[in-house]
């Protein structure tokens, strides 16, 4: 297994356990487990591609879209769906859960994200 494969392997199994965690915090929340089966039906080199992608897309003040979540700014999660390559409106529900978790929560979502950019940055660089 060569270190690309391990790091897609990574970042697939890490979502996963995301949309756990997630169900955990909101168990009478369906679209979660709707959005881990859409999630899981896609290609995980195309997941991870996609997601690579949609961090390092460049904003309006000349950043990128994963400073966003280097800063910790929040608005990552209510103006620009972090999961907006998917086409599926279910990504949408960050804004929502993001708008009631408290602090420690938001501080937990936070180490995912930059867990995820760092398992991208592995598998497509």
């Amino acid at each position: 297994m060569n270190d690309q494969t391990k790091f897609l392997g990574l970042f697939k199994t890490q979502l996963m356990l995301f949309c756990d965690d997630l169900a955990n915090q909101f168990p009478n929340e369906p679209q979660i487990s709707i959005f881990k089966f859409v999630i899981d039906q896609i290609p995980v080199k195309q997941l991870v591609q996609g997601f690579y992608e949609h961090s390092n897309r460049k904003l309006e003040n000349g950043g990128l879209l994963r400073d966003m979540v280097m800063t910790k700014d929040a608005n990552y999660f209510i103006e620009e769906r972090p999961f907006g390559f998917i086409s599926d409106s279910r990504n949408d529900m960050m804004v929502v859960y993001w708008k009631s978790m408290d602090d420690e929560s938001k501080l937990a979502i936070w180490s995912w994200f930059d867990m995820f950019v760092k398992l991208a940055d592995r598998a497509c660089i």
